[in-house]
């Protein structure tokens, strides 16, 4: 890469890249947050994490377009059983 595009990248990695430990945090957070009590435990369910907290997610992903965009993924990830994920 050169010129502008190898600026660019540099810069879309400051912006968005995370060392390992800040991902894993991530994925810790979401695992585990809310376990203790029924109630937390509820209102942690299907909830969007960011930046080691829960976040309001975006309008497209609460829309009508957003939605069927989550169905079309789910149904088109394959399980070791050669079906997808919604069966």
């Amino acid at each position: 890469m050169k010129g502008f595009a190898y600026y660019q990248a540099l810069f879309l990695e400051y912006l968005f890249a995370r060392t390992t430990e800040e991902g894993s945090r991530q994925i810790v957070f979401a695992a585990i947050h809310g376990l203790g009590s029924k109630e937390e435990e509820w209102k942690m369910k299907g909830v969007y994490v960011e930046n080691d907290g829960v976040s309001e997610p975006s309008d497209w992903v609460i829309s009508t377009e957003g939605h069927w965009a989550q169905e079309k993924l789910w149904v088109s990830i394959p399980l070791d059983c050669g079906q997808s994920f919604r069966c």
